[in-house]
C-alpha cells in the first residue's frame, strides 16, 4: 500500500514538472507522453531514489536517455526544474 501511494505521489510530481517544461512546446502532448514514460522507466530501473526521497523529499531520477536529441534536451530541462 505504501509503495503504491509513494509511486502515485512521485508520478504526480513528474507529471507536473513535465507539464511546466512543455508549456511552450508545440508538440507538448506527444512529448509529455514520451517524457513521463522515460522518467517512470528510469525510476523503475533503479530504486536508489526511494530512500533519499523518503528522507528529504528530493527526487533524483536516474536519467537513462543520454542522446542529444529533442527528448534528451527536454529530460534535462525537467530534471533541472525540480527533480534534482
Amino acid at each position: 500500500m505504501l509503495a503504491s501511494f509513494l509511486f502515485s505521489e512521485v508520478e504526480d510530481i513528474i507529471e507536473q514538472e513535465v507539464k511546466a517544461v512543455l508549456e511552450s512546446s508545440p508538440l507538448s502532448l506527444h512529448n509529455r507522453i514520451i517524457l513521463v514514460g522515460k522518467l517512470i522507466e528510469a525510476l523503475e530501473s533503479d530504486a536508489g531514489w526511494v530512500k533519499l526521497y523518503g528522507i528529504t523529499g528530493e527526487l533524483i531520477v536516474p536519467i537513462t536517455h543520454d542522446k542529444e536529441d529533442e527528448i534528451g534536451e527536454l529530460l534535462k530541462k525537467v530534471k533541472k526544474v525540480r527533480i534534482n
